[in-house]
């Protein structure tokens, strides 16, 4: 009977950890960003020319600041305001150390295991994708996927106000330039009567959504209004952890019905901030299949 009870209290408590495995304070820890990971082949990054070098050397040699954490990553800013440091959570990709040394829950301990190493492998070649193909469509700089010796140290100050120095090295992270999101600089547009610049902005969203889908490339989350940024008026789309490469849609009318469909909450928010400017998203989209 006791050998049950045990049993029993074990498995609540399990329970009990594994809800509350996701709910963690909204700063930035060591603990929960460094990688452990051994070298993996499959997420080795691309040989870097003269330029790229230059930049990502200039990017890493000074100091960021902690400005949020999402369910994906901790997000600091360079301090010259270029640049965005991702560095990704490793809660994401590997089981508690508590479930992996547990002497019971066997079956549950693999079907975790699986479930977090398929994520790994979707979120990275999400990441490849987007640096290999798509690097000035998503502002993307570096990639650091695989433990490595020849990154610099970096000063970060975090939530607490902290300044840490840390090894690169020992991290996965991306690297990024810095943008406004869409929303909030096209609001500003609207709000200085910056038409030329807000249709500029617009007729780069559309060309934006177009080249992913001629080069077949399916993002699982869509939302222009909170994975997309803006560049001066080129748009970018600065979530890069949904991408999948499928086959390209080929004609004008295909793409055109992803346009219409991916940009249907845009068409929404402009009706309601500005007229003007949802007509001329509608009537670019009707008439992308002629004018392309």
């Amino acid at each position: 009977m006791k050998r049950w009870t045990y049993c029993l209290i074990a498995l609540a408590l399990s329970i009990f950890l594994l809800r509350g495995e996701g709910k963690k304070p909204k700063g930035f820890s060591l603990e929960r960003t460094l990688s452990h990971r051994a070298y993996d082949p499959r997420w080795e990054m691309h040989a870097l020319n003269e330029h790229d070098y230059l930049e990502i050397a200039q990017a890493l040699s000074q100091s960021y600041h902690f400005f949020n954490r999402g369910g994906q990553c901790s997000v600091f800013f360079s301090e010259d305001g270029k640049y965005v440091l991702k560095f990704l959570m490793k809660r994401l990709y590997t089981t508690p150390t508590w479930l992996d040394s547990a002497p019971f829950l066997t079956g549950y301990k693999e079907k975790k295991r699986l479930k977090k190493e398929d994520k790994l492998t979707r979120d990275f070649s999400s990441y490849q994708l987007a640096y290999d193909k798509l690097a000035e469509d998503t502002a993307t700089l570096y990639l650091h996927l695989n433990p490595t010796t020849e990154m610099p140290q970096l000063k970060l100050t975090d939530h607490k106000k902290r300044v840490l120095e840390i090894d690169l090295n020992a991290f996965d992270f991306i690297l990024q330039k810095r943008t406004a999101l869409f929303p909030d600089a096209l609001s500003q547009m609207i709000q200085n009567n910056d038409r030329v610049s807000a249709k500029l902005a617009i007729d780069s969203l559309i060309d934006l959504v177009a080249h992913f889908s001629s080069q077949g490339i399916y993002d699982r989350d869509p939302s222009l209004l909170t994975n997309c940024g803006l560049l001066g008026t080129k748009a970018v789309k600065i979530d890069i952890g949904s991408f999948l490469q499928k086959e390209p849609m080929e004609t004008p009318d295909a793409i055109a019905q992803e346009l219409e469909r991916t940009t249907a909450p845009l068409q929404r928010w402009l009706e309601m901030r500005d007229p003007e400017l949802s007509t001329y998203l509608k009537t670019t989209i009707e008439g992308y299949e002629n004018t392309r």
